[in-house]
């Protein structure tokens, strides 16, 4: 393997440049998740390893807590990765006269740096190849014709039969094929390969996936939930994007920084377990393939794509194409209470979310997998809401929680209400305070539900101040999850942002408005339905109105474009909404 032999070569060179020196270690994440430091740095003189937490390990070097004296004997000073502490040391190496020597053998952009090629990564974007003669020669002795044909999707992976519809074909193929086959860029010989790695996407949204693939050299095919992204050549350092270089996708994701740090961590967490890597890849016995769930950071692509898939897996009756589930540091409603089927999946454990993240990629090795990412493109069906209702919302909802429930259920209509800082109605406390006092004094029985996260706390203390005082509140932003979906379940009608928390109410399937920038509503606007929209496929979904802003402002990244609303036309279509939906306290 082309990436572990460059690793080893380079930890050469770092102990050949260092020699003779004092060294001292910082390991900071690398302390955490591999043990052979030692081993690493046979060689080198290491006067001691700075441990300011007693659960760092030694690694086999003289220990040192305190960084005064750890500093005082040493030449060098030798860090692993980056965290507060490098730079505590780094401020007070330059605090004391820059006397010692500072190397940072995970830091693209040191020349003793273990990540770094001989020149930086290139990346080409396939939908504008070839465009420059630099890039020309990244890619020479390839073949463009199959290049171009990969740009357009025909490349890589056998077509499979339709196993679960709503599957990309790519993952229907691991499933059937138990692998993953591609052909290579060079000849275009057919290959296969069950050897992958699950790596953190770098903004830490979700997992990617580096399927390892060797013919006239050592290539990566890298695949992200929503298809693949891109083809990675070690030796040339080299990333052929797949993605269109002017998309919204591409522009936000795939730009040549973010290509970059994806390779530097795939480099990282292979150093990081780099025996148990190369025994990995030297097993040639039986492969499994194993599944990964809970990965999103984002509740509702969590449903709305990985639980669904699941759901969809067990429909089809498909589960026994899959040898083992891994459940992730993102498992919003810990789905094997959604799904006993999965009582025996393994979950990944660990002190924070970068040990996961590690537990994860480690997870393949054990059983010698090829993985897959469970991603489902289509609408939340009937069943798995009704799941997800009955086997969490219902099952673990808090006592106290269903007893203001219940007394909120005494009011006709109870109004849900999300509050968001982010992406949002910028006049929201004023703006909803003038709709539900309106509607108050069209319906006496009125009472209202926030919901929101916790920083949100000084907008709701900011409407509660505007309320009428006749209207009774109820405060849900520190709710769990299964809290939540209770509340959601028993209102009347939401007045929502679109976002994650739109599945609170999509999920019980209740009418109500939303609102966001005017590209967000447009994707989701139902053709010749007079403003309704659907904020997320679903079956027989109740009826939602779209309210447009009347200002936005300039932010190009739509996650980020706050926006204003004019609070009558809210108030408008909350009543259209009242007057479609029967009233529940004359059933």
């Amino acid at each position: 393997m082309y990436v572990t032999e460059r690793l080893r070569e380079k930890l050469g060179d770092l102990v050949r440049a260092l020699s003779g020196c004092r060294v001292g270690v910082y390991a900071a994440d690398f302390g955490r998740f591999n043990r052979n430091l030692k081993e690493y740095l046979a060689g080198l003189d290491v006067a001691a390893i700075y441990l300011p937490a007693k659960r760092n390990y030694d690694q086999g070097f003289p220990p040192e807590r305190d960084m005064e004296r750890f500093l005082a004997g040493i030449d060098c000073l030798l860090l692993w990765g980056d965290d507060e502490v490098t730079l505590e040391l780094v401020q007070t190496v330059i605090d004391g006269g820059n006397r010692i020597r500072v190397v940072n053998a995970l830091r693209r952009g040191h020349p003793l740096s273990l990540l770094n090629a001989e020149k930086s990564y290139r990346r080409a974007a396939l939908d504008a190849w070839p465009s420059t003669r630099e890039e020309l020669q990244a890619v020479d002795g390839l073949s463009k014709a199959l290049l171009e044909t990969t740009a357009r999707g025909r490349a890589w992976g056998e077509q499979p039969p339709q196993i679960v519809a709503g599957l990309l074909p790519f993952d229907q193929a691991v499933m059937h094929y138990r692998g993953v086959s591609a052909a290579c860029p060079a000849c275009g010989r057919a290959l296969r390969t069950v050897k992958s790695f699950v790596i953190p996407d770098p903004a830490r949204h979700y997992s990617t996936i580096f399927y390892h693939f060797e013919c006239h050299e050592e290539f990566y095919l890298i695949k992200e939930p929503y298809g693949l992204v891109g083809v990675y050549f070690p030796v040339r350092e080299l990333f052929l994007s797949f993605i269109d270089s002017k998309s919204w996708h591409g522009v936000n994701k795939y730009y040549e920084k973010m290509c970059n740090d994806l390779i530097d961590i795939f480099k990282t967490y292979v150093l990081y377990a780099m025996e148990e890597v190369e025994a990995y890849m030297q097993n040639a016995g039986p492969s499994k393939v194993l599944a990964l769930i809970g990965d999103f950071s984002s509740f509702g692509h969590y449903v709305r794509n990985e639980l669904a898939g699941v759901q969809k897996i067990i429909d089809a009756g498909a589960l026994d194409r899959i040898d083992a589930w891994i459940i992730g540091k993102n498992d919003h409603l810990q789905v094997r209470r959604i799904f006993p089927e999965l009582s025996a999946a393994r979950k990944v454990f660990g002190m924070d979310a970068k040990r996961m993240e590690m537990e994860t990629f480690r997870a393949c090795f054990a059983d010698n997998a090829c993985a897959m990412l469970v991603h489902y493109i289509g609408g939340l069906c009937d069943l798995l809401a009704k799941r997800i209702d009955h086997n969490h919302a219902r099952r673990h909802v808090a006592a106290a929680v269903a007893q203001q429930v219940a007394q909120a259920k005494k009011h006709w209509p109870l109004v849900y209400v999300t509050l968001r800082i982010k992406r949002c109605w910028i006049s929201q406390a004023k703006g909803l305070a003038l709709i539900l006092n309106a509607l108050f004094e069209e319906h006496p029985g009125l009472a209202v539900v926030f919901d929101g996260l916790p920083y949100e706390q000084d907008i709701l203390s900011d409407v509660l101040g505007q309320l009428d005082p006749g209207i009774e509140a109820f405060d849900a932003l520190h709710c769990t999850k299964a809290d939540t979906l209770f509340w959601g379940s028993n209102i009347d009608l939401h007045i929502s942002p679109h976002g994650n928390g739109n599945y609170f109410t999509l999920i019980p399937n209740k009418p109500g408005v939303v609102h966001a920038n005017k590209q967000f509503l447009d994707m989701y606007l139902i053709p010749g339905q007079d403003g309704f929209v659907a904020p997320s496929p679903r079956e027989n979904p109740a009826p939602c109105l779209a309210v447009y802003p009347v200002w936005e402002d300039d932010e190009p990244d739509l996650h980020q474009c706050d926006y204003d609303l004019d609070w009558r036309q809210v108030l408008a279509a909350a009543r259209r909404i009242l007057n479609l939906i029967p009233r529940r306290d004359r059933a």
